[in-house]
C-alpha cells in the first residue's frame, strides 16, 4: 500500500481546490484585508457580477431565498 498526506478539509469539501477556487479566495482575501484597513467592518466580500461586493452581515442573514428548484429536482433524480 502506498501512504500519502491528506488535507482533510479538502476530502471534507470533495477534493484538491481547483485553479478557479484559488483565485476566488485570492480575491476575497484580498479584498477583505483592503476594507480593513479603509476601516470597514461588519460586512462580508462576495462576488456580484464578477465584481467584489461587500454586503453588511445583517442584510446577508436575513433574506432567505428559495432553492432552485431546477437543482433541487437534480439532486433528487440523480440521489445527491
Amino acid at each position: 500500500y502506498d501512504t500519502k498526506v491528506t488535507i482533510i478539509g479538502h476530502l471534507q469539501r470533495g477534493g484538491s481546490p481547483t485553479a478557479l477556487d484559488r483565485v476566488l479566495a485570492s480575491r476575497l482575501g484580498f479584498a477583505a484585508v483592503e476594507g480593513l484597513l479603509e476601516g470597514r467592518s461588519g460586512v462580508m466580500a462576495g462576488l456580484v457580477n464578477n465584481k467584489v461586493k461587500f454586503t453588511p452581515f445583517e442584510d446577508a442573514i436575513s433574506k432567505n431565498r428559495a432553492p432552485d428548484s431546477q437543482l433541487v429536482r437534480m439532486a433528487e433524480v440523480l440521489a445527491i
